[in-house]
């Protein structure tokens, strides 16, 4: 088992932009502050064949939360329902992996996630 900690409120996928005749990605610079820091974490060679991928997204608690809130949320009896949707978030770093861990995000044949509230998002 291999596990990375990005640092960081988690990031969602989005689309490529046109611009005229111009394409851009607007999350290019999150992808890159992200890529450093697996490339910190793993220098091993990239995985060949199957990989399961198990993403845990954690959200800041809002600053206006009660004491008790706040217990429950780290305990994991409120969980985060707000946007992005972690599809969405499982997609960035699924693409952040590619090059550094995996050859390409094809090779992702399982893949679960999940969102909680921590101190430390």
């Amino acid at each position: 088992m291999i596990q990375f900690e990005i640092e960081g409120k988690p990031t969602p996928w989005s689309a490529s932009q046109t611009n005229g005749k111009r394409h851009y990605n607007p999350k290019h610079q999150e992808k890159l502050q992200v890529q450093w820091q697996i490339k910190a974490q793993h220098r091993d060679p990239l995985l060949l064949g199957p990989v399961h991928l198990d993403f845990t997204f954690y959200f800041p608690i809002p600053k206006n939360t009660s004491y008790v809130k706040r217990q429950q949320m780290l305990a994991h009896m409120i969980l985060p329902e707000t946007r992005p949707d972690t599809t969405n978030m499982q997609k960035f770093y699924e693409d952040c992996l590619t090059g550094i861990v995996l050859p390409d995000d094809k090779h992702a044949t399982d893949t679960s996630s999940r969102k909680r509230y921590s101190e430390r998002p």
